[in-house]
């Protein structure tokens, strides 16, 4: 039995993995109260307090261990949910750029003397802000007719970009004078620190986009039946992954030397690791539909 607040948001009793010494377990496929294939799983069941209740059926005792996919979800039941789904993935990548684009805004005004309202142009504008063409666009999306009952865009924006400010404040880590009101993060003590950050930051604007469409690749060819490896696509191909782009990116303006001694390669790959990070665990509540996880 699973206890429901070790469950990430999306997961449920068909995504958990059950390991024996290490090793994946596989749903039985014999008679009833057989194991067969030796160990394996008879049932699968989510109980009314949220815990997740998995029966076992093996012939010896072993160290028995769960876990759920770094970034959870399912795979689209078809082709219109799935149209929905990425369309909210990339939605999504959208809002939290436009936020990047907002605090670059922001420092580049300070460091001018000039005035600028980031809190309006990331939310408080119900024209242009970033919050109010993401609402325009999932609207449009759910109004379509395609997405599931269990996605829910609006309720999944707030937190979401709440977590992307602190990510935010780790890149504008250098200067003494805060933003102020709830941005986290300093203004750019110079020209040259602005520029470095900035850069960054479109780093992390791209990294946002490619794992985005990796999320949305991997969806698609889950309807079709199709295997893709979402690892390779978002970090370990050396070549061609989102993050060997993402490292390319932030190892040539730390070459430059005109990044702060706070924005150092420890920094960086964690400011990459926490993007990465962001969308895995809404990918459960985007692609929600459904019972056969990634």
């Amino acid at each position: 039995r699973l206890d429901a607040s070790l469950r990430a948001p999306g997961e449920n009793q068909n995504s958990v993995k059950v390991f024996k010494d290490g090793a994946v377990v596989s749903a039985c496929t014999g008679a009833p109260g057989t194991a067969s294939p030796n160990p394996c799983v008879s049932a699968r069941a989510l109980l009314g307090d949220g815990d997740v209740q998995i029966t076992l059926l093996s012939s010896t005792a072993s160290l028995w261990t769960f876990a759920v996919p770094e970034d959870g979800g399912f795979v689209p039941p078809d082709q219109a949910t799935a149209k929905c789904e990425d369309g909210v993935t990339k939605t999504l990548t959208k809002l939290l750029r436009c936020a990047l684009r907002c605090r670059a805004r922001a420092a580049t005004a300070a460091l001018g003397g000039a005035p600028f309202d980031e809190a309006a142009c990331e939310s408080g504008n119900p024209a242009t802000s970033c919050r109010a063409k993401y609402d325009r666009a999932t609207a449009t999306l759910v109004a379509a007719g395609n997405c599931p009952p269990c996605l829910d865009a609006s309720a999944l924006a707030g937190p979401l970009a709440s977590s992307f400010d602190a990510l935010k404040g780790a890149l504008y880590c250098a200067g003494t004078t805060p933003f102020g009101g709830e941005s986290a993060g300093f203004v750019p003590p110079d020209a040259a620190t602005a520029r470095c950050e900035a850069g960054i930051g479109t780093g992390v604007a791209k990294l946002l986009v490619c794992v985005g469409k990796c999320h949305i690749r991997r969806a698609d060819l889950g309807v079709a039946g199709l295997p893709f490896d979402d690892d390779a696509c978002e970090r370990t191909d050396a070549r061609k992954s989102c993050r060997a782009k993402y490292d390319k990116v932030s190892g040539a303006l730390l070459a430059a030397g005109a990044c702060p001694a706070c924005l150092d390669s420890s920094t960086l790959a964690g400011l990459a690791d926490q993007t990465e990070g962001l969308l895995d665990r809404a990918n459960g509540q985007v692609y929600c539909a459904s019972t056969t996880p990634f």
